[in-house]
């Protein structure tokens, strides 16, 4: 994950939450590949078009899931403006968490940033 976001902004506020108490989990390569893919076009969108100051990303570890939040403070986007021809988000985010057995994406944007939130459970 770290790489994937890394890889598109260098300078990203990452974290990685996990519960102490719990053992280490293993995820399914679909999995970590998926959210990882979805993670990095997330981010891209954010550098090309949201005017963000701040961006983050923080990962969510539990045994049976796996979360990632990509939060910025930029410009928002309105989802009707898009055009059809651009598959950032529809593709590249949505339907890649979608063809995820266990997998989602929620994404809510305004003029105050935008927050996509990444899921996969067991």
């Amino acid at each position: 994950m770290r790489a994937s976001a890394s890889t598109v902004d260098e300078s990203i506020d990452f974290r990685v939450r996990e519960d102490p108490t719990d053992s280490p989990a293993n995820y399914p390569a679909d999995a970590v590949r998926s959210i990882a893919g979805a993670l990095a076009e997330a981010l891209r969108n954010s550098v090309v078009h949201a005017q963000a100051t701040t961006r983050s990303v923080t990962v969510e570890l539990a045994p049976s899931a796996l979360r990632v939040i990509v939060r910025d403070n930029g410009i928002g986007f309105d989802r009707r403006s898009v055009p059809p021809h651009r598959l950032g988000v529809a593709v590249s985010i949505e339907g890649r968490m979608r063809q995820l057995d266990g997998g989602s994406a929620e994404i809510d944007t305004s003029r105050r940033g935008t927050t996509v939130r990444l899921s996969w459970s067991r």
